[in-house]
């Protein structure tokens, strides 16, 4: 029916007078079923009427409010024709208008299709927008009546618009439904010349630009109005306005708590497992725990510094404290300079680390603790009298010529007599002098501070260390890297720096006798980390400390400086110190590289001399020895290459992949590696067991290294057969230990692979034999650095050989070096139950309430053996024990950091196997009640949201080593055609009608499936995006079915923390994998029929997305 013919029913009302229920009734009649009254635009006829002249026909109002309570118009048509009135001068109109608002404006609804609810969205936005010109044209007119001498009028009109304005603000439910037309309408500008945007253009809706526009000239001009009442009014509207694009991203912060024991696991398990990681998945990692746990900044900042100084303070001595201070001095400080990147503003986070450090200081005990952890010798002069710091030194002993040295492993009194030390007074010989390496701290101080090296005219080749100065101040150092990386101001640091100072004047002092061994400090960790650059730059030259060349130069121009260099580097804790180093800054590859190249340079030989041949041999048995220690310490992975198609392997690359023992790794002694040419075998037996001295001279050392494994099974079977003497076997083993150490390595090698694969009462020989290669040297050895070679070598062959000995129960001394080589070797009691164990250290971890560094070892362990099934499930077990409320948080955040060890396969456990398992056996159902039940929620979401976030990118190389044979094919588990249901949802599918569907079961884009993932084509072949899309599919399930229980409550709860953890704009979250059915069912539960919950379940990037949060949240 035509429109005029509505105007003229109108008009026939109005002359007869007809009360609003006749109106009513006989529209009905004149209007029989079809279109509907919104179709016909009833309402904008209605109001077309009603404001032809200068004040309303109350008459036609009556009908407008009679259709606006009978429901026979729509708020969205009422809404869009209020904003097309714009006369404001109409004193009375608009206080119609305003009073026809003030019917419904705090309590809209709609319950009809999803495109009708994205059209009260639009409609409201109208109207929002409608109010701002209005209340600016109040404010504009009580402004000139000011000015007039009659503000009455305005004031009444500008206070209505107000009010109006703060009722429809003041409903969350409006702000969400704003929200959505905000994001519809951007969506709508990106989308040109799609189908949609022709029946949206017929609908004139408000952009959210000209809305900010209004409200600042709204503000403008009741900036000028004396009305305090007003002005208050007005700000808070602007506030909320301003609040509705941002109005998820809102979360409280605990401010009651202050420790975390997540942050301080995650640290921890970095530290201890993982140095020479990359620091963006740690950031990430730590930003994540952040936002999910609603920590503050500086509380957050405090952990990071907690955990390392108890990780430093607990490390045992040796190598992993050096790993601990480069990771706490080096790494650190890098990780804080990129989380200030996800901080508002440089200032915040720089007043947050301050404050941090504040609080820092009240932890005496903790700094003191460290500081004597750190503690080194001091500085003394030639008649032992102590300086206290480098600014103590008087003048004439301040300058780089006048420090006392003495060569590394020698005290004073084993000094020879013909071997005078320089007097206090007097400067160093010429010869002792170095530069670089005697400069305080000054640029680039290069090597220095570590050794000098060939600068000792009494003894030999012995390297030079410096006394660095005074005890070690822990505070001082971490506050002086922090602000070079500009993490604290120089003000903070000297304010913080005089706090500490006089804490430690009241430090309890360490006994002379305690600690008496040089603990590595940060001071050598600090001067390390440019010396690796420098060697990065300039170690193929003839020295470290002054060479122009780099080490891809041409080695055999300077190979004797070159050997001088690395055979110092070989002395005492310096090669620990560098590599620990260039760990924590990334650099551990790079320097590998080097040496590989260097290892490879020095295999063959052609047409040289005895002594070149022997600086050879040494160049290549120093680097493979390094290249194996990195390798054991750090991980065979910063030693291997990017493997790219032609290029020739390097000889260690080879060896290490197919010949070297590692954890996890069962080697084959038959393998074709093992068993090269015959000839060259025979060649070699016959070298080592005829020669009184090996030939160095043009022997190939990669080929020596390869043939050694067929040599000594020649020799074993010889031994075995009475043909060799037992002294034939000490010369042989003295030959091959007696000048490259390397061979021994090689041997020791395949010799723990061969007694893996022999019996009990055939392993005796084998074993002595690795003993013999093991142990002192009977006879002379006549190269250079050989006990420096040597304590490297033991330290391989004990790491070697640990599992081979431990299965054998054999025992073999390897030459000590004074520290524990493997601390954390060898953790679980023997003849106890795995399960056992598993239980004792998570409740003893439970009790502590925090991780150490050697319950993550026997955690690790733990998973390794068992499998990542049999660990996930017994932890959960463990946690679905606890009764007490805050023993089950505590309980999450210890797993969720212990589960880190290998997030994403145990995710895949947790979501694919137990959580369903528990959720489809009523049997189980009670022990997902509360607590417990809260707990296990709020872990899964956790879990979950973590292994998605990163499960693009690489793993950790603490996590690659591990073997996965306990995961079930995820792809067969759950199929990929989702018109094919997988084996969980044929196990749910009770209910014999689906509910769920929306619309018609043609509609292919509602049914009851389908997720915003397959909109956005996420692979499903995934098996972390499979297990999360099954895992939805169940969740919405159980909230279809007519059954109720702990399962319900669990679902609630996992969503809850799902919208808890969610962060603005988080298109791609877990959530994307939930039905968008699913959301309808969700609102019916109580506590998630919020319009916040709603905007936070949905993906509001889609367009299908949007409409299905309008649709729940207009039927609230």
């Amino acid at each position: 029916m035509k429109v005029v013919n509505l105007k003229q029913a109108i008009l026939q009302a109005w002359k007869e007078r007809w009360s609003d229920y006749q109106w009513a009734i006989n529209m009905k009649k004149f209007f029989p079923k079809g279109a509907t009254w919104d179709i016909l635009n009833l309402a904008e006829a209605l109001l077309e009427q009603a404001m032809i002249g200068p004040s309303p026909n109350p008459l036609i109002l009556s009908y407008l409010k009679y259709a606006i309570s009978s429901q026979m118009v729509s708020y969205s048509s009422v809404l869009t024709a209020i904003s097309k009135f714009d006369d404001f001068s109409r004193d009375l109109c608009v206080q119609a208008l305003l009073d026809i608002m003030d019917m419904f404006c705090d309590r809209l609804s709609c319950h009809g299709k999803a495109e009708e609810c994205i059209g009260l969205c639009r409609a409201l936005l109208s109207a929002l927008h409608w109010l701002l010109r209005c209340t600016a044209a109040s404010a504009e007119r009580l402004q000139e009546g000011l000015e007039a001498g009659t503000p009455a009028a305005g004031e009444k009109q500008l206070a209505m618009c107000l009010q109006r304005l703060e009722k429809t603000l003041g409903s969350t439910k409006n702000r969400a439904l704003l929200h959505i037309a905000k994001l519809e309408e951007a969506s709508l500008h990106t989308s040109q010349g799609l189908g949609q945007g022709g029946t949206r253009a017929n609908q004139p809706t408000a952009s959210w630009t000209a809305i900010e526009h209004s409200l600042l000239k709204l503000g403008e001009i009741l900036a000028n109005l004396s009305n305090p009442q007003l002005r208050s009014q007005a700000e808070q509207c602007g506030t909320l306005i301003r609040s509705i694009p941002t109005m998820l991203s809102v979360h409280s912060e605990q401010p009651n708590k202050t420790g975390f024991p997540t942050v301080h696991a995650l640290v921890l398990l970095e530290g201890t497992m993982n140095l020479t990681g990359e620091t963006q998945p740690l950031v990430e990692q730590l930003m994540m725990v952040k936002r999910m746990q609603h920590i503050p900044t500086p509380l957050f900042v405090l952990e990071i510094w907690k955990a390392c100084l108890v990780g430093l303070i607990e490390s045992p001595e040796g190598t992993e404290e050096l790993k601990w201070t480069a990771f706490t001095f080096l790494k650190i400080p890098q990780v804080l300079v990129k989380l200030k990147k996800y901080s508002h503003g440089d200032k915040d986070f720089t007043e947050d680390v301050n404050c941090a450090f504040e609080f820092l200081l009240k932890l005496t005990p903790l700094l003191d603790k460290a500081d004597q952890r750190c503690k080194y010798e001091l500085p003394c002069t030639r008649r032992g009298s102590v300086l206290s710091s480098p600014t103590a030194l008087p003048a004439r002993y301040a300058s780089k010529d006048c420090l006392t040295v003495r060569p590394l492993g020698r005290s004073r009194r084993q000094q020879p007599p013909s071997c005078q030390m320089p007097e206090p007074h007097s400067p160093l010989p010429s010869l002792w002098r170095s530069k670089r390496s005697l400069s305080w701290g000054r640029e680039d101080p290069g090597l220095g501070p570590l050794l000098l090296p060939l600068r000792n005219p009494c003894s030999g080749p012995s390297p030079l260390i410096i006394f660095l100065p005074h005890s070690c101040d822990f505070t001082d150092f971490l506050l002086q890297e922090c602000r070079k990386q500009g993490l604290l101001s120089e003000a903070s640091v000297n304010n913080l720096m005089t706090k500490r100072a006089a804490d430690r004047e009241h430090a309890p002092q360490q006994k002379s006798g305690e600690n008496a061994n040089i603990q590595p400090n940060p001071g050598l960790i600090l001067r390390a980390e440019p010396t690796v650059t420098n060697i990065l730059k300039c170690s193929s030259g003839l020295d470290f400390l002054s060479c122009p060349q780099t080490m891809d130069a041409d080695h055999s121009k300077s190979p004797e400086g070159l050997l001088g260099v690395l055979g110092h580097m070989l002395s005492g804790k310096s090669l620990d110190l560098l590599l620990a180093a260039a760990a924590a800054t990334g650099k551990l590859k790079s320097f590998a590289r080097k040496f590989i190249n260097l290892n490879e340079f020095t295999t063959h030989g052609s047409e040289e001399s005895t002594k070149s041949a022997s600086v050879r041999a040494l160049l290549f048995d120093i680097s493979f020895l390094m290249l194996c220690h990195v390798a054991q310490t750090y991980g065979s992975e910063v030693i291997l290459s990017e493997s790219s198609a032609g290029a020739e392997v390097p000889f260690f690359e080879t060896w290490i992949q197919t010949c070297m023992p590692e954890e996890g790794k069962i080697l084959n002694p038959d393998h074709p590696c093992f068993r090269p040419d015959s000839t060259k075998v025979e060649s070699l037996v016959a070298l080592l067991n005829n020669s009184s001295e090996m030939k160095l001279v043009q022997m190939n050392w990669h080929e020596a290294c390869l043939s050694i494994s067929a040599a000594i099974l020649e020799i074993l079977n010889a031994w075995e057969n009475g043909v060799l003497a037992f002294e034939s076997i000490q010369k042989i083993t003295d030959n091959i230990k007696g000048k490259v150490c390397s061979l021994a390595v090689c041997a020791v090698a395949w010799l723990v692979a061969h007694v893996r694969m022999l019996g009990l009462d055939e392993r005796e020989k084998s074993l002595q034999m690795i003993r013999q290669l093991a142990g002192p040297l009977y006879s002379e050895n006549t190269l250079q650095f050989y006990n420096e070679r040597v304590v490297i070598m033991s330290s391989i062959l004990e790491h070697m050989c640990a599992d081979v000995l431990q299965q054998t129960a054999t025992q073999i001394k390897f030459p000590s070096t004074g520290m524990d080589t493997m601390p954390y070797w060898n953790l679980l009691p023997p003849k106890r139950p795995i399960k056992e164990v598993l239980t004792d250290i998570f409740a003893k971890v439970l009790e502590k309430g925090w991780v150490d560094s050697r319950s993550i070892h026997i955690f690790d362990t733990l998973l390794h053996m068992g499998g990542v099934y049999w660990f996930c499930n017994n932890l959960i077990k463990e946690l679905l024990k606890e009764t007490r409320k805050e023993h089950t948080l505590r309980a999450v955040e210890l797993l969720y950091s212990i589960f880190y060890l290998d997030m994403q396969q145990v995710t895949l456990v947790l979501l694919g196997h137990i959580l369903p398992g528990l959720l489809t056996d009523s049997s189980k159902w009670h022990s997902l009640m509360d607590p417990p039940g809260t707990a296990l929620a709020k872990l899964a979401v956790w879990c979950a949201l973590s292994s998605y976030s990163s499960h693009k990118g690489q793993a950790s190389s603490h996590q690659k080593k591990r073997h996965r044979e306990d995961i079930e094919d995820y792809i067969s588990l759950f199929p990929l055609d989702d018109m094919q249901p997988s084996k969980l949802m044929r196990l749910l599918s009770s209910n014999e009608e689906d509910a769920n569907i929306l619309s018609s079961p043609a509609d292919r884009s509602m049914s009851s499936s389908l997720s915003a993932s397959q909109l956005h084509t996420v692979n499903m072949r995934d098996p972390l995006n499979r297990v999360l899309a099954n895992l939805f599919l169940l969740i919405s399930s159980i909230l279809g079915s007519r059954t109720a229980g702990p399962h319900t409550q669990f679902v609630q709860w996992f969503m809850e923390e799902c919208v808890d953890c969610l962060e603005q704009g988080s298109r791609g979250s877990i959530l994307q994998f939930m039905p968008f059915t699913t959301v309808s069912e969700l609102v019916k539960v109580s506590a998630m029929s919020s319009p916040k919950v709603v905007l936070a379940i949905t993906d509001l990037s889609l367009p299908l997305g949007r409409q299905v949060a309008a649709k729940a949240i207009a039927a609230l």
